[in-house]
């Protein structure tokens, strides 16, 4: 008699498992990929070459570990790509710039500039040369 018992709960325990995960399986959408849903975790890039004109300046920022270093930062005041359209989005923010090996950036802060490079997810510019 008591074994009867347990194998009952037993069924229905399976039972309770299994209808709670395909109810909880249904409620989450699958994403689709590319897309940008809270639920996918997937990074989108974008790159897109750019000759970005604007004020250049220096900032002090603190990372991660506590230590402070300068940074370049451009205030975007026009940008175009490669084949010379414009680039709407990027007019008016502030894009952090890291420039190629030997390329002395550093000269013209507080300058207007003219930078051509590649903009990265509209937060960072590549630079590869400087106006």
């Amino acid at each position: 008699m008591k074994t009867a018992r347990v194998v009952i709960f037993m069924f229905a325990l399976a039972f309770v498992a299994t209808w709670s995960l395909s109810a909880w399986a249904a409620d989450a959408p699958a994403a689709a990929p590319g897309s940008s849903t809270p639920t996918a975790k997937a990074k989108i890039t974008s790159e897109v070459k750019c000759v970005v004109t604007g004020k250049l300046t220096e900032k002090t920022v603190t990372n991660k570990q506590g230590k402070e270093r300068k940074t370049l930062e451009i205030i975007v005041a026009t940008a175009k790509t490669a084949d010379g359209k414009a680039v709407d989005e990027l007019s008016g923010k502030t894009l952090r710039v890291a420039p190629k090996k030997g390329l002395k950036v550093s000269d013209f802060v507080g300058k207007d500039v003219t930078i051509s490079g590649t903009v990265l997810n509209n937060k960072r510019l590549q630079a590869d040369s400087i106006k």
